[in-house]
């Protein structure tokens, strides 16, 4: 089954259980509130049925060129509308429970929220967590709307010119209708705070639009490292012009490998980093590294930006040292982590959702990405730049 099919599956799944939902709750309100044919009863249906439309969009049209308040409007009504369709249908549980005589109320836990917009939308809404006992992904440090995480990564045969070399890495920036040039600029000024010697953007620079790369390219332009700022691209920059996007970063300052390599030499030794464009039907793996590594000597130590974390076979197999992707936003929503295991729907699509994976003597490390796409909510899972030092 493709990439797209099983987005499509999820979408509609996603459609049917939030249906499903919201008529079960309409159910109860309707037997306990409303009278039928009455004005308040008509009201209220058609309040529920226009409130299916952001279920819609957000379900199947999630990539409709919208202007971005309506995106915006849209999101919020999803949440605000489901998040009180559950207190609802939760209280009149509850209120059942209490009124029959001999029953058993139910006990909640109820956890403290923090209610500001930032800390909801950016910093993780860690209060939603069901369970969570794991051991951390690396060293991390919090900035008030992100983490910045910070792991060693084992390169066999890596050169001691090459030990400490430090590599920023961001993506899924998913500039648009939930990230502004405000929304970045925290972004780079705290990777040029940190003064890695590369970085690395491996991908979805934009939602949907080509106008939304401009104001990436604002900010990006001021990123600074040694040696130089590469991307790659990845399946939301050809929702628009993909050649588009690239050129844009490429002006400012950003060297898109698109199926092509670079290499640096730090301290005189040399580093080979590979970008490959967006893996999607009809452009498999294999043949996209064929061509972004032709003439490259497989023994220099090497990094491949890739932006779906789906090829960690194919990577082992050709010999890669270390991959790195984004494209799951770390689940964006996680409902628990039980040790290494992430909980989370994204799970449903890919078998990797964050942090660093290995197999046989290749390596990949997963960023959460800072951006978002269908809702503007990250649930216990935050916002990340990572910093990985080549040991």
């Amino acid at each position: 089954m493709s990439e797209s099919s099983i987005f499509l599956l999820v979408r509609v799944s996603l459609l049917v259980l939030v249906s499903a939902f919201q008529y079960v709750v309409w159910l109860r309100i309707r037997e306990r509130f409303l009278q039928r044919g009455t004005t308040r009863h008509r009201l209220a249906a058609g309040v529920g049925l226009l409130m299916v439309i952001p279920s819609l969009h957000i379900a199947l049209f999630g990539t409709l060129p919208l202007p971005g308040w309506v995106v915006n409007l849209l999101a919020w009504a999803f949440l605000i509308w489901n998040s009180g369709l559950l207190i609802l249908l939760l209280s009149t549980l509850s209120f059942k429970a209490r009124s029959n005589p001999g029953s058993t109320p139910a006990v909640t836990d109820v956890v403290p929220v923090d209610t500001g917009r930032r800390a909801m939308l950016k910093g993780g809404a860690a209060g939603f967590t069901i369970l969570v006992f794991t051991n951390p992904i690396g060293n991390v440090t919090r900035d008030d709307e992100f983490e910045v995480v910070y792991k060693s990564v084992s390169i066999r045969n890596l050169p001691e010119k090459l030990k400490g070399f430090r590599i920023a890495l961001i993506s899924d920036i998913h500039s648009g209708p939930f990230m502004a040039k405000e929304d970045i600029e925290p972004y780079v000024k705290r990777i040029n705070a940190l003064k890695p010697d590369v970085i690395l953007l491996p991908g979805d620079f934009i939602q949907n639009r080509d106008e939304e790369i401009e104001v990436v390219c604002d900010t990006f332009r001021h990123l600074r490292a040694p040696f130089g700022v590469y991307g790659s691209t990845g399946n939301h920059d050809y929702f628009a012009d993909a050649d588009h996007v690239s050129k844009e970063l490429q002006l400012a300052g950003v060297q898109m490998l698109r199926n092509e390599h670079r290499i640096i030499d730090p301290n005189g030794e040399n580093l080979a980093l590979i970008g490959l464009d967006d893996i999607r039907s009809g452009f498999p793996f294999h043949s996209l590294f064929r061509q972004a590594s032709r003439g490259l000597d497989p023994s220099i130590p090497n990094i491949l930006l890739c932006h779906k974390p789906y090829y960690l076979d194919e990577a082992a197999e050709l010999g890669l040292d270390l991959m790195v992707s984004g494209h799951t936003h770390g689940g964006q929503i996680v409902l628990a982590r039980v040790f290494n295991t992430v909980v989370t729907p994204a799970a449903l699509i890919s078998g990797y959702i964050e942090g660093l994976y290995q197999l046989d003597a290749t390596q990949m490390y997963i960023t959460r990405g800072i951006g978002m796409v269908g809702i503007p909510v990250r649930i216990n899972c935050p916002p990340e730049i990572s910093i990985l030092t080549l040991t």
